[in-house]
């Protein structure tokens, strides 16, 4: 039986600002990926006040602007963040 899995996206909205990603970032986004594209949810975010519920379009929406903030000007296939 499968089992849902949530996926929290609170690091990945909280390093939109990020141009280059740490390695925690890039095994975050490549969850957020895979989880967003073969996972119908549920997805959160903690925000200032309380935990969010997501929908999975809205969690594909923020790995898209998480990947398009993270790639900008980098090598995604360096390990280097400089």
């Amino acid at each position: 039986m499968d089992r849902p899995i949530c996926f929290d996206v609170t690091h990945l909205v909280s390093r939109l600002g990020i141009p280059w990603p740490s390695g925690i970032d890039k095994v975050d986004l490549a969850y957020g990926q895979r989880f967003s594209e073969h996972s119908p949810g549920p997805f959160i975010h903690y925000d200032r006040r309380a935990p969010r519920l997501l929908s999975q379009d809205t969690a594909r929406e923020i790995v898209r602007l998480s990947s398009e903030a993270h790639w900008q000007g980098a090598d995604p296939d360096s390990d280097s963040e400089f």
